[in-house]
């Protein structure tokens, strides 16, 4: 049998948007979904603590999510992470949305950063000097004045500052938000037997809260999730929607 190559398929695609955060070689790609299966005592929240100091080392996520009720019992694993009060959620069907109403909201005050930085730096090349500032549009200015770098009168405040965004990095470069939930102690409540956001999170994950234009390799924020369970199955709890039958049992990883 002979083989013969065509043209019409020779162009490759684009490549470059993988939304994936940025990790070290060996470590878990996020964002992504893992789920940590052990009866009770066998370490789950140790398991699952083990990779958020890993990440932390490197600055993986910019804000951590649980939702779990016994979030004050299992401090000591949990306390490390200075999780925020208002990032820690009683499982129901409403709580995987308003996880996902916060990324969305981090989402647009990134971009609101953007444009606001896009504005600031715009400002300084013109008020540089006379010349520059004799160029300027109308339609800059009125923006100016909305920002508060130009008083109604026409005077230019120069005690404004450069835009900061509020997550900080250990490389200094801005990046989109980087997201983890966790899920503990959830099986049998209706945050995952009655919430469509859940299979939205499963199904979408690394597309969560999409960008207006893309950054860097990110087209999207996505949300990486650790759920911890007591059992593996679907008929005990786990939704169908991250069910697999053996032998795919043997890729989950063990720390």
């Amino acid at each position: 049998m002979k083989v013969k190559k065509i043209n019409e398929y020779s162009k490759t695609p684009k490549d470059s948007i993988s939304n994936q955060y940025n990790t070290k070689k060996h470590s878990f790609q996020e964002p992504g979904i893992k789920l940590i299966i052990g009866t009770r005592g066998t370490g789950k929240s140790y398991t699952a603590a083990k990779i958020m100091l890993e990440a932390q080392k490197e600055k993986v996520f910019d804000v951590v999510y649980f939702i779990t009720p016994t979030f004050d019992s299992n401090k000591a694993h949990w306390s490390q992470f200075n999780i925020e009060e208002e990032n820690v959620f009683y499982p129901n069907r409403e709580s995987i949305g308003l996880v996902l109403s916060k990324i969305e909201t981090d989402r647009d005050e990134f971009e609101d950063y953007l444009v606001e930085l896009e504005i600031y730096q715009r400002f300084k090349r013109e008020t540089k000097n006379k010349n520059t500032i004799g160029k300027m549009e109308n339609e800059n200015l009125l923006e100016y004045m909305d920002y508060g770098y130009v008083g109604e009168n026409g005077t230019i405040n120069n005690k404004i500052q450069k835009p900061e965004w509020k997550y900080k990095h250990i490389s200094g470069k801005i990046r989109p938000p980087t997201s983890l939930l966790i899920m503990d102690d959830v099986l049998g409540s209706t945050a995952l037997s009655q919430s469509e956001s859940f299979t939205k999170l499963c199904i979408m994950n690394r597309h969560i809260a999409p960008l207006s234009e893309p950054f860097d390799n990110r087209q999207a924020l996505g949300c990486s999730v650790i759920i911890l369970s007591q059992c593996y199955s679907s008929r005990q709890g786990i939704p169908k929607t991250l069910y697999y039958e053996p032998p795919y049992r043997s890729a989950i990883r063990t720390l």
